[in-house]
């Protein structure tokens, strides 16, 4: 459902994405092909930070702290704004 409402919205709205799993899903090429994807259409990834995971290993995978994403979240809603 995320994703049919993505595609729907205009090309104007800005698209946050910020991701987060396991270490080896993260570096998998085909989860990094799907990022650069995203990006070739103006998608922001927000990068998951090193931390201790889900799975409990210790990795780059778990979702940005919230306020980074926050952050990135108030920065596109002032540029829309202007």
């Amino acid at each position: 459902m995320v994703t049919s409402t993505a595609l729907a919205l205009p090309d104007y709205v800005k698209k946050l994405v910020a991701p987060a799993m396991n270490t080896k899903m993260y570096d998998h090429p085909a989860t990094q092909a799907n990022l650069k994807t995203l990006e070739t259409y103006d998608y922001q990834i927000i990068s998951p930070k090193e931390s201790l995971l889900a799975c409990g290993d210790h990795g780059k995978g778990a979702l940005a702290d919230l306020n980074t994403i926050l952050e990135r979240i108030k920065e596109t809603l002032d540029e829309q704004t202007l």
